[in-house]
């Protein structure tokens, strides 16, 4: 599961240990031809490999490799690389706040009543308050889960909307080195208290 749920696994570390590889090899190459234009023999060319040398030279291989990865492109496709096994979801911000994900969220108390309750729980923990005292409250008959569902769901939304202020909104405008990050609960509540499209 790590595999698929961590975007640098998934994405950026083949390029950027590419990019590292490409710079030492770059020096490699710069202080061969230095050598060379020195007038010294190709056969008594010496590469300095002493810890001090290759320490100093690493600041200049991770500075090309973060303006190599800083790329928004690069990024935004690593999350969408981190895809859910039999979801059409991934880790984008584009699939996590999509209509699907919202009424994948909105209908989990009756899909899938366990899941539910753990997410609820977990966000409640969150946000310091508990949405749902007792497992029992979760209806166990078909009968009673459909009675239970909209109740429990309209608890934690409200839960979610009197909290909304407390809850750093996404800003489509902001710039993208901004590494704000709202906490899982924090964004289950931002999504969760988000109004529903019209149909």
């Amino acid at each position: 599961m790590t595999g698929l749920a961590q975007p640098c696994d998934v994405r950026i570390q083949c390029p950027y240990k590419l990019a590292i590889k490409r710079s030492q090899l770059q020096d490699i190459y710069d202080e061969t031809l230095r050598q060379l234009a020195n007038q010294v023999d190709p056969d008594d060319i010496h590469l300095d490999h002493m810890i001090g040398t290759l320490r100093d030279c690493s600041v200049g291989w991770f500075l090309k490799v973060w303006q190599d990865i800083s790329v928004p492109s690069l990024v935004k496709k690593a999350f969408e690389k981190c895809t859910v096994p039999d979801t059409p979801f991934n880790l984008s911000f584009e699939s996590i706040t999509s209509s699907a994900a919202l009424k994948f969220l909105r209908e989990l108390p009756c899909t899938d009543p366990e899941l539910y309750a753990q997410v609820a729980d977990k966000h409640a923990r969150g946000a310091g308050e508990m949405i749902i005292d007792d497992e029992d409250d979760l209806a166990s008959s078909e009968s009673d889960l459909e009675e239970a569902c909209p109740f429990e769901f309209d608890d934690l939304a409200a839960d979610s909307e009197s909290e909304a202020d407390a809850v750093p909104a996404y800003d489509e405008d902001a710039e993208f080195d901004d590494d704000t990050a709202l906490e899982p609960a924090d964004l289950m509540a931002t999504i969760l208290a988000a109004p529903q499209p019209a149909g």
